[in-house]
């Protein structure tokens, strides 16, 4: 197990992010079943990011390898009340925030896990300061099931107008295919104001 004691996560961004760190937990079990993994990580101005998976272990020629007959699991969770963190990464003149939230999960017999689970953003907004784009507004919905990426909603305004957009991606691994429909509604794409 590895835990934090002390100290803070900062990030060289102008301004500097500092993450506010509460917890910082690694914790790597093994038996002889399955090898159980979890990794945690909350601060007061990151959120919370946590991770678990739990993979079956068999012997096999004198070898341990992942057993391909009994399921394994592993599952993530985001909680990230804001991502103005993120702006500063593409560069100093970006400017964006909102709201992100992920409960994503595989399970099935290895190699072939099969995902499932949702991410929502609440209160999306884009600036880019200097070429005068702004949008705000926006909220994102996606889910991910077994064969099946869906963007279902995603909507963001741009001065008075809007643009929505709905996707589906069937991860068939044949011929994997994809739709989209999108509407773009009296949408103000640069704000020079």
């Amino acid at each position: 197990n590895i835990r934090r004691d002390d100290g803070d996560l900062v990030l060289r961004t102008t301004p500097p992010f500092k993450a506010g760190l509460s917890e910082v937990l690694l914790q790597l079990n093994s038996s002889r079943e399955a090898v159980r993994a979890e990794v945690r990580v909350q601060g007061s101005q990151l959120g919370e990011l946590a991770w678990q998976a739990e993979l079956p272990i068999a012997l096999r020629d004198g070898n341990l390898v992942i057993s391909n007959t009994l399921p394994a699991r592993g599952s993530a969770r985001i909680n990230l009340p804001s991502i103005r963190w993120a702006g500063p990464w593409l560069g100093p003149a970006h400017d964006i925030d909102g709201t992100l939230n992920a409960d994503l999960a595989l399970s099935g017999i290895w190699p072939q896990l099969k995902p499932s689970g949702y991410l929502r953003g609440d209160k999306l907004s884009y600036a880019h300061l200097t070429e005068g784009l702004a949008f705000r507004d926006g909220i994102l919905r996606a889910r991910l099931d077994p064969g099946v990426l869906a963007l279902e909603t995603f909507r963001i305004q741009g001065g008075s107008g809007f643009f929505t957009a709905s996707a589906e991606l069937l991860l068939n691994e044949e011929s994997p295919t994809a739709g989209l429909d999108w509407k773009a509604e009296g949408l103000h794409v640069l704000n020079l104001d």
